[in-house]
C-alpha cells in the first residue's frame, strides 16, 4: 500500500461504505489511481460518524503513515508558480463569471471572444452605430442592441461590447445584465433608504446544532438495541413471544400519541398452576387471569 502512495499518491480520493457493521459504523477508503487506471485501495478506516475531528483523524493518521511520501509532495507544493499575463478581457471574464450562473456565463464569455470582429458605422451621433448583421441593419448602442439575440436573453452581445471597446468605456457592467441571470448572493442588497422605505425586514441567524445528538448518531445507538430485542423476544414459545409482541405494539402506539411510558415488573407467580393436573382446570385458571388483565408486564402512562 505505501508503494503505492508512494509512486501515485498526487491524487487521494476518499470515500465511505455504509450498512457493512451491525453497529452501523462507516467504512472509509483512502483509493489511488495506478498507471493502469485502475483504483488501488491503500488505506482503511472504521469510524463511528462523519464529524469534523473524525475526519480530520483519519486523514493525519493516513498522512503520518505515508509520511516519506508526503514530504516530496509539500516540497513541490512550496514552489511558486508564477501566474501567467492576464488580459484586460480576461479581467473582465473573471468578474462576469463572479457573478452570473455558469449557463449566463458560457453565452456572455462567447460574445465577448467575438467583440473584436465587429464592423461598427457611426450613426447620427457619436454614441450610436450601425452594423450589418447578414445583410440585416442593426442599431447598437453601449447598452442595447436590436440583434434578437440579445433582445430575448437580456444578456449583452458582441456588438454591445464592441461599441463600448471602441468608447474605451469598461465593458463590465452589472446593468448589461438581467436579474435572472445573477447568482442569488450576487443580487445586490438594497440601500439604507430604500430600506427605510421597507415595512418588514428579514435577519437571518445562526443556530448552533447540538453536537452531542444528531439523527445519525440516535439511529445507530436504536438500531443496537431493537436488533437485541428482536433476538430476545423471537426466540421464545409461542405464547411469550404473542405477549412481548402485543407489549411493543402498545408502547408503539403510546409513542405515536405522544405520551409517557415508564416500565412496571408485575410480581406473577409462575408455580401457581404446577400443582393443577387436569387440563380444563388450567385452561379456566388462565381465562380468570387474561380476565384480570394479569400479564408478566405491564405499561403505565
Amino acid at each position: 500500500m505505501r508503494l503505492n502512495v508512494q509512486k501515485y499518491g498526487q491524487i487521494v480520493f476518499m470515500d465511505c461504505t455504509y450498512k457493512i457493521f451491525k453497529a452501523q459504523y462507516s467504512l472509509m477508503l483512502f483509493v489511488i489511481e495506478d498507471g493502469e487506471g485502475r483504483s488501488q485501495v491503500v488505506d482503511i478506516v472504521i469510524i463511528i460518524n462523519e464529524t469534523k475531528p473524525v475526519l480530520k483523524w483519519a486523514i493525519e493518521s493516513f498522512k503520518n503513515d505515508n509520511e516519506m511520501s508526503y514530504k516530496d509532495i509539500q516540497k513541490i507544493l512550496k514552489i511558486k508558480i508564477q501566474s501567467p499575463h492576464t488580459t484586460p478581457l480576461d479581467k473582465c471574464k473573471r468578474k462576469y463569471e463572479a457573478i452570473l450562473t455558469h449557463y449566463a456565463f458560457e453565452k456572455l464569455s462567447q460574445q465577448l471572444d467575438l467583440c473584436n470582429y465587429v464592423t461598427l458605422h457611426k450613426s447620427f451621433d457619436s454614441f450610436h452605430y450601425t452594423v450589418n448583421q447578414n445583410g440585416e441593419i442593426l442599431n447598437v448602442t453601449s447598452s442595447q442592441c436590436t440583434y434578437l439575440d440579445q433582445w430575448c436573453m437580456q444578456l449583452p452581445c458582441w456588438h454591445v461590447f464592441a461599441v463600448r471597446k471602441l468608447l474605451d468605456m469598461d465593458l463590465f457592467s452589472q446593468d448589461l445584465c438581467n436579474e435572472r441571470w445573477k447568482k442569488l448572493q450576487d443580487i445586490l442588497p438594497p440601500t439604507s433608504a430604500q430600506n427605510k422605505n421597507n415595512e418588514a425586514s428579514v435577519t437571518i441567524s445562526k443556530v448552533r446544532s447540538s453536537k452531542n445528538k444528531t439523527i445519525g448518531n440516535a439511529r445507530r445507538k436504536l438500531k443496537i438495541v431493537t436488533d437485541e430485542l428482536v433476538s430476545l423476544a423471537s426466540e421464545q414459545s409461542e405464547d411469550k413471544f404473542q405477549s412481548r409482541l402485543n407489549l411493543l405494539y402498545n408502547l408503539r402506539d403510546f409513542w405515536k400519541a405522544n405520551k409517557t411510558v415508564k416500565l412496571a415488573v408485575s410480581e406473577v407467580k409462575k408455580n401457581i398452576s404446577t400443582d393443577l393436573e387436569d387440563d380444563e382446570q388450567r385452561d379456566q385458571l388462565n381465562k380468570s387471569l387474561s380476565l384480570l388483565n394479569i400479564s408478566e408486564y405491564k405499561l403505565e402512562f
